[in-house]
């Protein structure tokens, strides 16, 4: 029976691809993250190798030596590449160079570029810095000193049942146990790597939910489960047998990308000596833990498998007790989304066990395995490694007895697939719709549209009215004023007062300067100089901020037709500000969009409905025009539901003023500027042909989404897929990993940067390559409905 529900996950080609495709994608990810941007890795790791083996007197002297050759090229460098007129700076440089000839000979026959032979001498330098300098001991003394220091005041050390004493004084304590610890110098960039896995933790993610979905839900939509608990071992071993396939699976696939980041990294950088102790590794230097650095990645890829697994039960316990695949991602969605929020709790907060045990955690257990932490129990201070241990033993079994029950006692376990059954009554105009109103309900109301759009208007919508106003400080407010006192044209009484301005604070400027004068000769003592420069000191307090209303005066006499204009508000919504502004909406619209959408061809597959639309005159056509017409119905509130909160939150804390004013108002910054065919159309026509760019975009999305629907037949994959080719690049992205981008959606998303960041070539391009495949998928989709897929 483990075999058979084994074979229900590897039998399945989308498993396959998605796992091949993470692991080349880690791969990219590992690449761009360890690209050097000096010498190159291997230089390094080179130099790790040749003096592995030797005796800590011989290092010191290798390396000195190395330093003495470093020193000898940047002699001659200096010599052949720089003009002096200074004959001792000449002299001395000569003597230098002269120096390591005796000494080197030959060896300083090389052209070796200044800038390469400096990266060179800085591995020596910090090398020998730690072998003469024991870091971790220095480490250890910081750690008792300021424990002494922090006991000696009356706030840490005043009441004996404080949280803060007994704190300070275990930390101690349980570090003082580690001065026998010997630290030893090596390469640790490999190992920093090692456990760089945001991209790889967003990938396994998908991976579980692929199983769980293989193991669960897709039995769920096939109703098999009628079948299955029917049988003598249809139940507890069944459901152990799901349990056995899920923990194999997350023991595989989370040591295949283990194994990558592995041997990607001692590949590039190398891993040093895996034997040396963790606190020779900088980042972990203020760990407790007695082990090699072997010994953590093995703890560490105990915790992360048992978390994953832990991961995948909860995904199951959703799948079991959710009546919709959609509605299972839904939750899942928000789940995870909930424990990733519970990671921000603030280090010092009453609630800051929610910091540390949740599920995020798991993913990351390198965060807290690394360093020192005590949790606050009853002002006792417990250390987070067994609290965290203890955690995991006990959600683990509760998980595996929940999932468990669930599946044994809850008779209910199918998926409402229920196409023509509706218990709500039909208004009568709606009746005169036809088949129109049943794909709307399939669609909104049996696919669960309607329930997801509601939930994230909510969402929306509780931003909205609990937003706090920015606070950008007194220049903002000073820039904020001024420029609307002087909004609209440039004439000569506002530039008299604006040159009146800057004269008041040239003059004050000035006085100060004579000020300061007047002290250096001596003629007025210290203490003048604060009370005489007060005056003018609170002029220019203001200048910061009459340097930008001055900088967009200078930008209206260069620029013909620009006008005075409080532009705060149009720079975040054109991207001046941040070149991501609308991608944080665009990730939330694209997720709502992919659940609403990720069933719309599927189930008429999971129910055969598409053999009888097939077989009819006008069913095929017909159907799939519905059909997008809804989705594009569904696309455009979602859509608004994404883009207004953003707009609401401009208008109400910047305002939107000047709508007729020309584009060319907004002042560009340095990497963003508007085409000169676009600067002289108003400020409401770049809006509007904004988000008409955006809207189309979404559309174009829409369709892929409908021809990924068609062509895997099933909501759960469509979603995964959905997932990875449009969500995943972006979250990278916003983890400040740009690998992606240039392959991804973002600039059509965020649309901004096809008008005043990309070539008009590359834009052009990016649209036109999109429409083309958007016309493709149309295509395909009315081509293919009702037919035999692509991978059906």
């Amino acid at each position: 029976m483990f075999k058979y529900e084994l074979y229900k996950v590897v039998a399945k080609k989308i498993f396959w691809a998605f796992l091949v495709a993470s692991l080349a994608l880690n791969i990219l990810a590992l690449w761009w993250i360890s690209k050097p941007t000096g010498l190159p890795h291997a230089h390094t790791k080179a130099f790790y190798d040749t003096i592995r083996n030797m005796s800590p007197e011989q290092e010191i002297a290798y390396v000195q030596n190395q330093i003495e050759l470093m020193d000898g090229y940047i002699a001659k460098n200096w010599l052949a590449f720089n003009s002096s007129e200074n004959d001792d700076e000449i002299a001395v440089w000569r003597e230098a160079y002269q120096t390591a000839r005796k000494k080197f000979g030959s060896l300083l026959d090389q052209n070796i570029p200044t800038e390469k032979v400096a990266a060179q001498k800085s591995i020596y330098t910090e090398f020998l810095n730690s072998l003469l300098e024991d870091k971790h001991k220095k480490f250890l003394n910081e750690i008792n000193e300021k424990a002494e220091l922090l006991l000696g005041s009356s706030l840490f050390g005043g009441s004996a049942d404080s949280f803060s004493k007994r704190n300070i004084e275990k930390t101690r304590a349980d570090f003082a146990n580690l001065s026998d610890i010997k630290t030893v110098p090596d390469i640790n960039d490999g190992i920093a790597l090692l456990f760089d896995t945001t991209t790889t933790d967003i990938l396994l993610l998908f991976i579980i939910i692929l199983i769980c979905f293989a193991l669960i839900t897709d039995e769920k939509d096939k109703r098999l489960f009628l079948i299955v608990k029917s049988t003598p071992n249809g139940t507890i071993r069944t459901i152990f047998a799901k349990l056995g396939a899920l923990a194999v699976c997350v023991i595989v696939v989370n040591l295949l990308m283990l194994a990558s980041n592995v041997l990607f990294a001692s590949s590039v950088f190398g891993l040093g000596n895996l034997s040396r102790s963790i606190q020779s590794v900088p980042d972990m230097i203020g760990s407790t833990m007695r082990i090699s650095v072997a010994q953590f990645i093995l703890i560490y890829f105990v915790v992360k498998t048992a978390g994953l697994f832990v991961i995948g039960m909860v995904i199951m316990l959703i799948s079991l007790h959710t009546s919709h695949s959609v509605i299972m991602l839904f939750v899942t969605v928000i789940t995870a989304v909930t424990n990733v929020v519970l990671t921000f709790i603030h280090a010092e907060s009453a609630w800051n066990w929610f910091r540390y045990l949740n599920l995020a955690a798991f993913m990351r257990p390198y965060d807290w395995l690394k360093s020192y932490k005590n949790l606050n129990f009853f002002n006792c201070p417990v250390n987070l490694i067994p609290v965290f241990t203890l955690f995991a033993v006990v959600i683990l079994i509760v998980l595996c007895v929940l999932v468990s029950l669930s599946f044994v006692k809850r008779r209910a376990l199918d998926n409402n697939l229920k196409l023509f059954k509706f218990n709500i009554r039909i208004p009568i105009l709606l009746k005169y719709a036809g088949y129109r109103w049943y794909e709307f309900k399939k669609i909104a109301i049996i696919n669960k549209a309607i329930v997801i759009i509601a939930f994230f208007v909510i969402f929306q919508g509780h931003g909205v009215f609990n937003s706090e106003a920015p606070f950008l400080g007194y220049e903002h407010y000073y820039f904020k004023y001024t420029m609307q006192a002087l909004h609209g044209p440039l004439t000569d009484e506002k530039e008299e007062y604006i040159l009146n301005e800057k004269a008041k604070f040239d003059e004050a400027q000035r006085k100060i300067k004579e000020i300061e004068a007047q002290f250096e000769r001596g003629e007025i003592p210290f203490q003048a100089v604060e009370t005489l420069s007060k005056k003018y000191q609170n002029i220019l307090d203001k200048k910061s901020a009459f340097d930008l209303v001055y900088e967009r005066y200078l930008y209206l006499k260069e620029t013909k037709g620009a006008q005075f204009l409080y532009d705060t508000g149009y720079r975040l919504l054109f991207g001046f500000s941040n070149a991501d502004n609308g991608l944080a909406s665009g990730i939330k619209m694209l997720i709502v969009l992919i659940l609403c959408l990720c069933g719309v061809f599927a189930i008429e597959y999971k129910t055969e409905m598409y053999k009888i639309l097939n077989s009819t005159l006008h069913g095929n056509i017909d159907t799939v025009k519905t059909k997008m017409i809804i989705s594009f119905i569904i696309s455009t509130l979602i859509f608004v539901s994404a883009y207004m909160p953003d707009l609401i939150y401009i208008y109400k804390y910047f305002g939107l003023p000047g709508l007729n004013l020309p584009l060319l108002s907004v002042q560009p910054a340095e990497s963003s500027r508007f085409p000169e065919i676009m600067s002289k159309m108003p400020i409401w026509g770049y809006l509007v042909m904004l988000f008409i760019v955006r809207l189309a975009v979404f559309f174009i999305i829409s369709l892929y989404i409908l021809t990924i629907s068609l062509i895997i037949r099933n909501s759960v994959f469509t979603t995964l897929c959905a997932f990875g080719l449009f969500i995943v690049p972006l979250l990278i992205h916003t983890f400040g990993y740009t690998f992606l981008d240039k392959f991804s959606m973002l600039h059509l998303i965020t649309a901004n940067p096809m008008f005043n960041n990309l070539p008009l070539w590359q834009s052009f391009t990016q649209c036109l390559i999109n429409i083309v495949i958007a016309i493709g998928c149309t295509w395909l989709v009315i081509r293919r409905f009702g037919k035999a897929t692509l991978i059906g």
